[in-house]
């Protein structure tokens, strides 16, 4: 009897970690990705990707959480920033380019800001 009810919490102890892993796939296998490239809006109006890599087919990752920073002066399209967060690989989304990104912190590169003077006109 006692090895019975041993038994039957092992499962339920089991089955309790199944579901808790299946209900929250990006949460559950998150990998953490520090990302530098341009900003890009998607495809489908109001998504963000940031294209990475300098090569003829660049990495794209979709800012699953933009409006967070859009709010930023510098937020625009062509901007050059980095990122830190996590790959959400599991996510879904209504956009179709691009591999999940959640971002913690995105700031503008420093090397992106124009350094030149402005020019005075006589």
């Amino acid at each position: 009897m006692k090895n019975a009810a041993i038994k039957t919490s092992y499962i339920l102890l089991l089955a309790a970690f199944a579901l808790i892993f299946a209900a929250a796939p990006g949460a559950a296998f998150a990998q953490r990705k520090n990302i530098s490239g341009k900003l890009a809006p998607t495809v489908e109006g109001g998504g963000w990707t940031i294209v990475a890599g300098q090569t003829k087919k660049p990495e794209k990752y979709l800012l699953l959480n933009a409006e967070k920073f859009s709010a930023e002066k510098w937020f625009r399209e062509g901007a050059r920033v980095s990122a830190t967060g996590n790959l959400r690989r599991g996510a879904i989304t209504i956009y179709q380019e691009g591999i999940p990104y959640e971002a913690r912190t995105l700031r503008l590169l420093k090397s992106a800001v124009s350094r030149r003077r402005p020019r005075k006109i006589h």
